[in-house]
């Protein structure tokens, strides 16, 4: 909330079950990143909410992939990414 994100990969929503699922695909220039999975449940009165990264890039765009982004540790980077933004909604919603 209140966050500004600028995406220059293309995004396509795949799925989407309204309060319940939603999840994307994202690419660049045609070449496949990842799946992405928001779900939402009930639990004990309040909202559980599960964020599920797949790396769908190629093996030989790896490298390049780090290149062009910094990121060398995809898989650490998104992790803390998700936390991140799971706290993040906690305190938003919390407060």
């Amino acid at each position: 909330v209140g966050s500004e994100m600028c995406i220059r990969d293309r995004v396509t929503i795949v799925d989407c079950e309204s309060g319940r699922r939603i999840s994307w695909r994202t690419s660049s220039l045609g070449v496949p990143n990842a799946e992405w999975i928001s779900e939402f449940e009930p639990h004990n009165g309040a909202c559980l909410v599960t964020e599920t990264w797949t790396d769908k890039r190629y093996r030989w765009s790896l490298p390049v992939s780090a290149f062009l982004s910094g990121v060398k540790d995809r898989t650490s980077h998104t992790r803390d990414g998700i936390e991140r933004t799971l706290e993040n909604l906690a305190t938003a919603v919390e407060s």
